[in-house]
């Protein structure tokens, strides 16, 4: 996979035949994150290249946001690794509903 954060790195990827190109939308210079920067790139990326939306989704909209675009694959590290439950966070993304507690089936006697 090849990381690209703007046009001049697209243009580079797309010469080198890259087959899966991973948009950053964090500036490494600033750390500023724009979910534009996805939307911006992709356009001018061929439809044989599989699509990496990298940093910056915070909800299941912003998901949706690129899914409705076409993308289907993420890297979302930041939003879990701060998120007091990483595996609830990784579910409300996804649209799951909070899963009712379960019993642990080894300390019912029943």
């Amino acid at each position: 996979m090849v990381e690209i954060h703007d046009q001049q790195d697209l243009e580079k990827a797309i010469e080198a035949r890259a087959q899966f190109i991973g948009i950053n939308n964090r500036n490494l210079t600033t750390f500023e994150v724009s979910l534009h920067t996805t939307e911006f790139l992709l356009a001018k990326i061929p439809d044989q290249v599989t699509v990496v939306c990298e940093s910056g989704i915070r909800s299941r909209e912003d998901l949706q946001q690129f899914m409705d675009m076409g993308i289907n694959h993420f890297l979302i590290g930041e939003y879990l690794l701060f998120h007091s439950q990483p595996g609830e966070a990784l579910r409300e993304l996804k649209g799951v509903k909070k899963r009712a507690s379960s019993k642990n089936m080894w300390n019912n006697p029943s």
